[in-house]
């Protein structure tokens, strides 16, 4: 059996903070698409980056348990661009 771990998700597009349990094996990019969805932002994954204790994920396809994450984890989705304010 897989072992889980309880991450937060903080998404600011929508001023949200999702709790994911999921298997600790889960690829970033995984996590990021099931935290979209459930915050309901409407965003493309594409389009958002995940940082883990402030540093960038770049290789999306390393699992929680790679980056060092466990139960209490916090991770932040941010847009890859910022998008100008009119």
């Amino acid at each position: 059996m897989p072992q889980l771990v309880t991450v937060r998700v903080m998404v600011p597009d929508v001023w949200d903070e999702v709790a994911l349990e999921v298997p600790a094996s889960m690829a970033i990019a995984s996590l990021k698409s099931t935290a979209l969805e459930r915050s309901g932002s409407g965003g493309s994954p594409v389009d958002f980056e995940a940082k883990f204790r402030g540093a960038l994920l770049a290789d999306e396809g390393r699992s929680l348990h790679d980056v060092g994450m466990v139960t209490g984890s916090a991770i932040i989705l941010v847009r890859r661009h910022r998008r100008p304010v009119r």
